[in-house]
């Protein structure tokens, strides 16, 4: 199987295992959409930076945790 990145602005794609693959890629858009986007993906997913949005998800997860413990 040939490997393509997945988009034009892919900074790089490695795998770690038979299922995960970890990629690196800028994004340009509207943070709260960008947040949402996130969550959706739950554990799956990772934001790095922006610090500040990084910030959002994590006060969006405290209000969900909150909510539902």
């Amino acid at each position: 199987m040939e490997r393509k990145p997945i988009s034009a602005n892919l900074e790089s794609l490695q795998d770690f295992g038979y299922d995960i693959i970890k990629t690196y890629a800028d994004v340009t858009a509207n943070e709260q959409a960008l947040i949402y986007w996130c969550l959706q993906y739950g554990d799956t997913i990772e934001v790095v930076q922006p610090i500040g949005t990084r910030e959002e998800i994590k006060k969006k997860i405290d209000i969900i945790y909150k909510r539902y413990n």
